[in-house]
Order: structure tokens, then C-alpha cells, then sequence
């Protein structure tokens, strides 16, 4: 096979593993029913109409005008426009672009080191390493980030220079994505310290000062946000909440039973210890420590696939074909034969358009799910929307857009430990702390799961009755507070008759 052959074979794996994970993504219906997804559009939606990133909570009633600064509003923008131009669909398409961009710079760079064949397995292995995490929530977008900053400090340290300086503008665009941009900046470190190591005598000081000028011009460019430093403690104070432990993304990794993530740790010890795969110390402490946190909470496990599929690569190029250097340069053999390729282009954007027209007939609306109760908020009667409620916490994002205020959503971080804690322990089934909140919030009305201990509480409860069950969601009234309004079902959710549910006009009250 001729150099040239080569190259567009490459080409060709590159673009079907970014094909093929765009359409997992549009493919995986699930990927929509994120209690979550719904309130970052509405995010989008609120700062588009405004003009401006929020500085206090528009959404609740429970923390209306406490300080708050979403940290993803760059993607949030971006959710709500794709939301705006085609639904859902729209939706989707943009978090496929996001994961075929993030396997297509995965697939380049490990092609450089391996062959096709190891190539396909690593990325498969990859594939299945995130899927838990396949969701259309904006740290989907810090994938790609990661990806492309990890790949260019490792080229750094093996060429024996500093980092290009335009990974401090990308890190301008991912401090304002999603919070995952604090990894980057912890990721600057040890390869700074490989860099200086690797470094002979003469030129060690040279680097080293490139290297710490890199540092804090990263440092400057993460902090060019709405939360200027915030943005860089965020990270840290979220994970220092007591309240994580109510959330399932933050619980640790499980092996009761076997997960995808156990069936990519025994598949890694399987190729690293076949043959002896040796990375380098700083390289395996970076990955241990990633591997550490994907224990720790599984919302992790994504980070942790990406991070080892490219550390891995180079060591195992090296056991099973004793490559220690890269093939060639991908980028450079495109560029001489660039009109050579232009057939392949052709191919790849028809089967791009095929994606996106599958988007387009798949993704209509999302699902009625246990998290998303859609036939159930699209029958609340319009004179309760403005009333406060007791809601699920999962439910509060699909309220939020349809312009309900809510008493929780996924926005633990600001509503605080306290807030999330007291939520728990009525969800729970604690009657005491349902009726101080009753009196505290004036609730006049409930979503709720059927089988929730709240709701049998509620049931029995002769000042509550219901107005609507599924199997999903309960809604309650309280016959005190509700007294003479209007409670006509709105009837059925857009999701019957395959319409693109619009997004809600604001209502916002305070206590």
C-alpha cells in the first residue's frame, strides 16, 4: 500500500468513526430524557432573550433572586438555537456534530500510532466507556475540548517544546462551555513537569519558562467567563456538597453487576498485561488519578475512557508493532493531495446529510419517561402554572421550560445543601417537614412520581386530591389553595399528535 493509499484509508476511518458516533447519538432516543436537558435550553432561550447571562435564579420560587451564574451558557445558547431552528431534532443534530468531532480527533490521533484494525478496537472500547454518559447535556461539547487540548500537550512534550499558544484561546470557548475546562487546566501541570524532564540540561530552563508562561495565560484565559474566578472554584465547591450523595450521576461505580465500564477495565488490563504496555510515570499517574475519580462517581467514567484511549496509544503502539514514533503526519499528507480526496469529502457530507435526515424523523419530541413526564406537564391546567409546587426533582428541568417556577431542579449547586436535603427527606416520606414546607411555600399543587412515599402521604390526605395520574406522574391539588380555580386538564402533550413542543413564556413569582 503506497503512502498515498494510506492516507486515504485514514481519511475514510476518521470520518466513519465520527459518522458512526453522530449516529449512535441521534440513534440513542434516551440521550433526551435528562431531567436536565430541558432547563439548559431554557437557559439558552432566556439569555438569547435577554441579551445578557443571568447573575440570579429565573426558574424557581424557591431561590428566585439568588445569585447564580450558569457555566455552561455558551452551549446553552447553542441548545436553544438548534431548539429553535428544528426541535428536538435540532437538538439532537448538535450533540451529534459534538460526539463525531470529538471520535473523528480521537480516530486521527490514534491512526498516527496504530494500526486500523488496533485503532477501531480502541475507539470501540472508548465508545463504550461513555456511553452512559451519552446524553444531550453540554459536557458532551468538553469531550471535544478535552480530546484536542490532551492530544496537543502530549505532541508538546514528545517534540520537546511548549504548548502552541492557541490552546489558551481554545480554553476561552471551554471556560465558557462546560466546567469540565478545570481539567484542562489540572492536566497542565504534570505534562509541564514531563516536558521539563525530558528536556536536556541546556534547555531545561528555556522550557520551563515557556512552560509557566503557558500556565498563566491559561490561567487568565479560563477566568474570561460571566463567573470570572468562579469559574475555577466551581468545580470544587460543587464537589464538596453533602447533597451529591441524593444525586445518581455523583454515586460511586458499581460492579454487582457488569457494567460497560467493567467490561472497558478488564478489556484494558487484558491488552496491558498480554503484553507489556509501559507508560510513562508521570503519563500513569495522570491516568490513575482519572481512573480514581471515575471510581469515585461514575459521571467520570467518560472523562476517564477519553483520557486513557489517548495516553494508551503511543505505549501500545509500542508492545505490539515497536512503533516508537508516530506514522506520518496526517494532516500534511491531506494537504498535498487534497484534490485527490474531494471524492471522499463528497461521500462523507451525503452520509452526514443521512444523519442529520435521521435526526430529523427520529428525534420529533422526547419520550414520556420516569424523568421526563411529558403527557403529565402538558395536562397541568393553565391556572395552576403560576401557583407553587411541589415537584420531583428530575421534573423540574421540563417544567422550567415550560415556564413553570419551580420548588427543585438540577441546579443543586444553587439551591445548596440544605435546600437539597430538606427536598430529600419529604420525598422521603418525613411528614413534618411536608407541612412546614406546605405553610413556608404556600404549595398549592404536586408532580409526583405514583409510587413516591410522599405521594401515598399526599393520597391520604384528605386537604389533597388528585386531578391526573399516569404512570409516570401524579398531579395534586390542595383543595384549600386551589378553591375556584379552573382545574381543566390542558389535555394531551404535543408528543400524541408528533408536534415539536414549544418552548414555554416566562412566569416567574416569588413567595
Amino acid at each position: 500500500m503506497t503512502k498515498r493509499d494510506a492516507t486515504a484509508y485514514d481519511i475514510m476511518l476518521i470520518t466513519m468513526a465520527g459518522l458512526a458516533a453522530g449516529s449512535l447519538m441521534v440513534m440513542n432516543t434516551a440521550s433526551l430524557i435528562d431531567g436536565d436537558t430541558a432547563w439548559h435550553v431554557a437557559a439558552g432561550q432566556w439569555i438569547i432573550k435577554h441579551g445578557r447571562v443571568p447573575t440570579t435564579d429565573p426558574f424557581s420560587f424557591t431561590a428566585h433572586g439568588r445569585a447564580w451564574t450558569t457555566q455552561e451558557w455558551l452551549t446553552e445558547v447553542a441548545m436553544y438555537l438548534a431548539y429553535r431552528a428544528a426541535g428536538w431534532s435540532g437538538v439532537m443534530i448538535l450533540y451529534a456534530g459534538a460526539l463525531a468531532a470529538t471520535f473523528g480527533l480521537l480516530a486521527g490521533y490514534l491512526r498516527s500510532w496504530v494500526t486500523p484494525p488496533k485503532a477501531l478496537v480502541l475507539l470501540m472500547l472508548c465508545a463504550v466507556g461513555i456511553q452512559q454518559s451519552l446524553l444531550a447535556r453540554p459536557h458532551v461539547f468538553g469531550w471535544i475540548f478535552l480530546t484536542l487540548w490532551l492530544i496537543n500537550l502530549m505532541r508538546a512534550v514528545d517534540n520537546r517544546k511548549s504548548p502552541p499558544l492557541w490552546l489558551a484561546l481554545l480554553m476561552v470557548v471551554w471556560a465558557n462551555v462546560h466546567a469540565s475546562s478545570i481539567f484542562g487546566l489540572l492536566l497542565i501541570g504534570p505534562f509541564a513537569l514531563e516536558g521539563v524532564i525530558r528536556t536536556k540540561g541546556g534547555q531545561r530552563r528555556s522550557i520551563s519558562l515557556k512552560w509557566v508562561a503557558f500556565i498563566i495565560l491559561c490561567g487568565a484565559a479560563a477566568i474570561m467567563t460571566p463567573s470570572g474566578y468562579q469559574t475555577i472554584l466551581y468545580p470544587f465547591q460543587v464537589a464538596g456538597m453533602s447533597s451529591l450523595k441524593f444525586i445518581n450521576d455523583w454515586q460511586p461505580t458499581k460492579f454487582g453487576q457488569i457494567t460497560s465500564f467493567e467490561i472497558v477495565l478488564m478489556s484494558g488490563l487484558f491488552f496491558c498485561l498480554y503484553k507489556p504496555v509501559q507508560v510513562p510515570w508521570i503519563r500513569l499517574i495522570v491516568l490513575l488519578g482519572v481512573l480514581h475519580m471515575a471510581l469515585s462517581q461514575w459521571r467520570h467514567q467518560a472523562i476517564f475512557s477519553i483520557i486513557a484511549t489517548i495516553i494508551l496509544a503511543a505505549p501500545m503502539a509500542k508492545a505490539y508493532s515497536g512503533a516508537d514514533q508516530q506514522r506520518f503526519k496526517l494532516k500534511e499528507q491531506i494537504a498535498s493531495h487534497a484534490r485527490e480526496f474531494v471524492p471522499i469529502f463528497l461521500v462523507v457530507f451525503a452520509l452526514f446529510g443521512g444523519v442529520i435526515a435521521l435526526a430529523l424523523t427520529m428525534q420529533k419530541t422526547r419520550l414520556n419517561t420516569f424523568n421526563t413526564p411529558l403527557n403529565a406537564i402538558s395536562a397541568i391546567p393553565a391556572a395552576l402554572r403560576s401557583k407553587p409546587v411541589f415537584n420531583e426533582w428530575s421534573f423540574g428541568g421540563s417544567l422550567i421550560l415550560e415556564g413553570i417556577p419551580v420548588y427543585i431542579d438540577g441546579r443543586n449547586d444553587m439551591y445548596g445543601d440544605a435546600h437539597a436535603t430538606n427536598y430529600v427527606a419529604i420525598f422521603g416520606g418525613d411528614r413534618a417537614r411536608w407541612e412546614a414546607a406546605q405553610k413556608k411555600w404556600n404549595i398549592a399543587w404536586t408532580i409526583l412520581p405514583p409510587d413516591g412515599a410522599i405521594t401515598k402521604i399526599i393520597d391520604a390526605d384528605p386537604q389533597w386530591r388528585r386531578i391526573y395520574a399516569d404512570d409516570h406522574a401524579v398531579i395534586h391539588v390542595s383543595r384549600e389553595r386551589t378553591a375556584g380555580l379552573d382545574l381543566t386538564l390542558s389535555g394531551a402533550h404535543p408528543a400524541a399528535v408528533g408536534q415539536v413542543h414549544p418552548v414555554g413564556q416566562e412566569q416567574v413569582r416569588k413567595p
